[in-house]
């Protein structure tokens, strides 16, 4: 496959530079051509297609580029696993699925800095940014991950592993896990006393309504109870009741 990336133009001494993706004016493919311009011993080759691929091949040296096409599956990894970096100049990515498909190979990451990459990549441990439209800057980058690729190819495979789809299904569980396990530690004193608060709430709404239910009594004789003769005992009975509830429904608030 490293040989068919270089379309004839194989040297054991040339840096291998693979981009992949959609060639469309957003991805901004031109810019790499600035690159290759300070990196006589590169030769970048493309993988992907698009409608813009007539615009692209004539601004690209024959000697240093190669548009290999549309790959997928065993050949996109084999072409991802046979390049030295991985160049991209894009900014406008959502999920950035081809940074971590380049890190899975152990390929370091040269590219315009963008927020789709601040979840997974760090620059320094992975590869290198720059300042989009920055040729200076994106040559510096690249030089950098020249002088520290051993490192670079480590980390980047490392790092792959931990976004596996093993490795977020497993983050999912635990998840899951960690707040099942919380809820059965909180039972046992938040849920009890909750409870408590209701119990209590319910009979105090019943001591509020008792004194305003008119239930039909049989006739009995007169009572001598200082308790009926008083006009205002039911009055008292509520407003306990009353300020009994607002307490507790305050406090279970």
């Amino acid at each position: 496959m490293r040989c068919r990336m270089f379309n004839g133009h194989y040297s054991p001494d040339k840096i291998l530079l693979v981009s992949v993706g959609r060639l469309s004016p957003e991805k901004k493919f031109e810019f790499l051509v600035e690159i290759l311009k300070n990196f006589p011993q590169a030769f970048l080759c493309i993988v992907g297609g698009g409608p813009y691929i007539e615009h692209l091949k004539p601004l690209f040296p024959e000697k240093q580029a190669h548009f290999i096409g549309f790959l997928q599956g065993a050949e996109l990894a084999s072409a991802y696993a046979s390049a030295d970096y991985f160049v991209y100049a894009s900014v406008s990515e959502t999920f950035g699925q081809v940074y971590l498909e380049a890190m899975s190979s152990g390929i370091p990451i040269v590219a315009a800095e963008g927020k789709q990459m601040k979840e997974f990549f760090k620059d320094g441990v992975h590869g290198y940014t720059w300042r989009p439209n920055d040729v200076e800057d994106a040559c510096q980058a690249l030089q950098k991950a020249i002088n520290k690729r051993k490192v670079l190819v480590y980390n980047c495979r490392q790092n792959a592993l931990n976004h596996s789809w093993n490795s977020a299904a497993n983050q999912v569980e635990d998840v899951y896990f960690k707040v099942k396990n919380d809820k059965k530690k909180k039972f046992n004193l938040k849920g009890i006393y909750c409870f408590l608060n209701w119990f209590v709430l319910q009979i105090m709404i019943l001591l509020f309504m008792v004194p305003f239910m008119n239930v039909a009594k049989p006739v009995k004789k007169p009572s001598n109870s200082k308790l009926n003769s008083l006009p205002s005992f039911k009055f008292c009975i509520s407003l306990l009741s009353l300020v009994a509830f607002l307490g507790i429904f305050i406090s279970f608030c």
